[in-house]
């Protein structure tokens, strides 16, 4: 999934649109992208707060109902969302493969790979599960802190396959921290990849 985007506030103050704007560990690319969301809503993927009361997204609530209650009309909504961030963003489609990001916790389903899957066939892109799993992880969401995420990930994905020179794009399911996306994006730069 993308990251979030809206000029929200991060924790230390600076408005998220410059910070994922701005050069990140997988190099310049698009960070930030308001997605299929109307003008002024907040981007593909995002939660907010105001007061005390918390809602998702448009997407964010797609990808709530097909991760944690198992909806799966929630699966073609969110694939058509997808195409619509990729159309208002054609450089994210100008790939050579879609890579998704394994799951912390094997389950009976794979929805970033299903995702990847069939947002992948619509493009005309293959995918390629070219990352694996090093070691057991621990839930993200099961983190506080940023120290505590990084840490969760550092070190838990090789590569598995060939990707020098290529063009990848990378899928998961949730956007946070960007814990999990650095050290996707620092594993696949090891391997010689040409853009994320």
């Amino acid at each position: 999934m993308l990251p979030p985007y809206g000029g929200r506030p991060t924790p230390r103050g600076t408005p998220q649109s410059e910070v994922l704007a701005g050069d990140r560990p997988s190099g310049r690319g698009v960070w930030h992208s308001p997605g299929a969301a109307p003008q002024g809503e907040p981007g593909v993927t995002d939660s907010r707060f105001s007061g005390a009361a918390w809602s998702r997204s448009r997407a964010g609530e797609l990808v709530y109902r097909l991760k944690y209650q198992a909806d799966a009309s929630a699966f073609q909504p969110l694939v058509e969302q997808l195409l619509a961030v990729c159309a208002e963003h054609p450089e994210l489609a100008a790939v050579d493969a879609l890579v998704p990001v394994p799951p912390s916790v094997p389950q009976g389903s794979d929805l970033v790979g299903s995702l990847a899957e069939a947002l992948g066939k619509r493009l005309g892109h293959p995918v390629w599960s070219v990352l694996a799993k090093t070691r057991r992880t621990a839930p993200q969401k099961e983190m506080r802190t940023l120290a505590q995420k990084r840490a969760n990930m550092a070190g838990a994905f090789a590569v598995r396959g060939a990707v020098r020179g290529k063009r990848l794009l990378i899928l998961d399911d949730l956007y946070d921290s960007g814990a999990t996306l650095e050290e996707v994006s620092r594993v696949l730069r090891q391997a010689g990849v040409a853009s994320l």
